[in-house]
């Protein structure tokens, strides 16, 4: 803790101001105060001491710091009841580690939710007081959310992330603290529809000569990243499942893949994780003819490389960088872009994915097959994302429900005649 002239800076009146400085082990940082005159202070600096020692989920609760001003005939500096965006959020982020049953959290799900922060809302917001911001502000940052280059406006889907995001730190901090009791949760009514349900029903559009020259093109440029895009196409897999995926989990016996692992990347770090998306996501993906060939060749390469470069890779993957380790999403993505332009077909990991769930239904697999097959959590939200693509012919339908009122009616008049009725 500090306490130290801010130069030759005074107020209105002339009195000389200070820094108050105190480290917060909870939030890692020195909190500051500037104030005026040398007794505001020290009673500053004790009024911080005290509320570093407050559990940040409670310090929206400054009664005790204020009581204890008060008997020590102290003037109450204080900003507990000011808790910024930023601050809340690297609380929130060691809280959104766990569920609320005490289980913990898929990765994917927390690494989310920090890259929401960090890139989109911190910058803008990170430091207003969290009880501040209304909620026309918070429908602003979501609405006119823009990519890096400060101009193109973000996809739908990527604002509804941030609008969900948003939603879950405001949750979380009304029920965790009182910081939002006493005037409300103005999170509470944003809305996290801005069109990118509508976008991903517009973007599958299955076609396999798509599939082949956007294949066709990339492996140009790089070898065997064609084979990941057919690989995808073919299988479903998510990129973070396909860039983690171990040799032995690859079955030619029963051709199929065992999902359990996955990528990510966090903090400049590339991480395999004995874990998936979701608990559906660990599963088993068939392998069909036209992904076996793209596949034995990934594996085919993987070994090689790690015959090269020994002892560089920890784990023996299928999709590997040159060094035989893990590829990164943005080495594949930065080709795949450039093979995009060339060839004109508009396809990136998603939506292949999207290719692979229009081949399944066409293949007549019923909702709860694709479910399983794509790590869905359940067979509704596949039907929500893939519901328009299922046979519907209404004459079909008819005719199945005409079949079933027939013999409905006939098993009725069998009993009838033998002076039965239906239990």
């Amino acid at each position: 803790m500090a306490i130290n002239r801010d130069g030759d800076k005074y107020d209105q009146q002339g009195v000389p101001m200070y820094r108050v400085r105190v480290y917060d082990a909870q939030l890692r940082k020195q909190v500051e105060h500037r104030v005026a005159g040398e007794d505001q202070a020290r009673s500053a600096e004790a009024d911080l001491l005290a509320q570093v020692k407050v559990p940040l989920e409670h310090r929206g609760a400054t009664a005790d710091v204020i009581a204890a001003a008060v008997a020590q005939g102290r003037p109450v500096v204080t900003t507990t009841n000011k808790i910024t965006v930023r601050q809340w959020a690297e609380q929130y982020l060691e809280l959104f580690k766990r569920r609320p049953d005490g289980g913990v959290r898929p990765f994917s799900s927390w690494d989310h939710d920090r890259r929401c922060l960090e890139i989109y809302i911190l910058p803008h917001i990170g430091e207003r007081s969290l009880t501040s911001l209304r909620l026309h502000e918070l429908e602003d940052l979501v609405s006119c959310s823009t990519k890096r280059d400060g101009i193109t406006p973000l996809a739908g889907a990527t604002k509804e992330s941030i609008a969900g995001t948003i939603k879950r730190v405001w949750k979380m901090a009304e029920r965790r603290t009182d910081m939002l009791r006493a005037q409300g949760n103005r999170a509470a009514g944003l809305s996290t529809s801005w069109g990118g349900q509508s976008e991903e029903r517009a973007a599958i559009v299955p076609s396999i000569e798509d599939v082949f020259r956007l294949s066709a093109c990339i492996e140009q440029r790089s070898a065997g990243y064609g084979d990941i895009v057919e690989l995808i196409a073919f299988t479903g897999l998510r990129w973070e499942e396909i860039s983690a995926l171990p040799v032995h989990n690859v079955s030619w016996d029963d051709m199929r893949v065992h999902v359990e692992w996955s990528a990510t990347f966090s903090g400049g770090r590339r991480t395999l994780r004995h874990e998936t998306k979701s608990k559906a996501a660990n599963r088993f993906v068939p392998i069909p003819v036209q992904a076996e060939a793209p596949l034995r060749r990934l594996m085919a390469a993987s070994e090689r490389r790690r015959q090269q470069h020994p002892g560089f890779g920890d784990e023996v993957l299928v999709v590997t960088n040159t060094m035989g380790a893990a590829l990164h999403y943005n080495t594949w993505r930065i080709a795949l872009d450039k093979a995009r332009e060339a060839s004109g077909v508009a396809y990136t990991a998603h939506p292949l994915r999207h290719v692979a769930a229009s081949l399944a239904i066409s293949s007549g697999m019923n909702d709860v097959e694709i479910a399983a097959m794509m790590g869905h959590r359940n067979s509704d939200y596949t039907r929500k994302i893939y519901g328009h693509l299922f046979p519907s012919d209404g004459r079909e339908v008819a005719a199945r429900m005409t079949k079933a009122i027939e013999a409905a009616v006939a098993q009725e008049q069998a009993l009838a005649k033998r002076g039965l009725t239906l239990a």
